[in-house]
């Protein structure tokens, strides 16, 4: 609430005290430091941190679901759950040569880039995340067998 500048009833600023005493009241459960990290549940500062991206990368990812993470309410702090899976996925990498851009992917696949995105998504495409300059960018595998289940777009 600090960080939003909102202010109590009386006009004063948030201290911990004051949200203390407020999630006491509605029996609104906080959170510590050792339960995050006994659970594998970091906060969006930490995700990006391990990512080696912007926390704004990081909500992006949350909001299209490349991410698992929740918030208790809207402008609460993220818990963001990061499996094994989802490092190997998004931590830069080197990849084989032959796996390609999110561009080229899409132009192949004859669909948006926000397609092969979703198809990331739901895990019917293999990717992952490669150093590209001081920037991070998709590689994508795209086997033979991908193309052919698509659907014809000439009969």
């Amino acid at each position: 609430m600090h960080h939003k500048r909102l202010r109590t009833s009386k006009g004063l600023t948030f201290r911990a005290q004051h949200v203390t005493n407020l999630r006491r009241r509605y029996a609104i459960d906080g959170h510590t430091r050792a339960k995050l990290e006994a659970t594998h549940t970091y906060s969006a500062r930490q995700a990006a941190q391990i990512f080696g991206v912007s926390q704004r990368t990081i909500e992006s990812w949350l909001s299209s679901g490349l991410l698992r993470g929740t918030q208790v309410t809207t402008g609460a702090p993220w818990r963001i759950e990061i499996t094994p899976a989802d490092r190997e996925r998004l931590c830069p990498q080197d990849v084989p040569a032959h796996w390609v851009t999110l561009k080229r992917a899409a132009h192949a696949l004859g669909v948006t880039q926000q397609t092969v995105l979703n198809k990331l998504k739901r895990g019917e495409l293999e990717g992952v995340r490669v150093p590209v300059g001081a920037r991070s960018a998709w590689r994508i595998c795209l086997d033979s067998s991908a193309c052919d289940k698509q659907p014809t777009l000439f009969v």
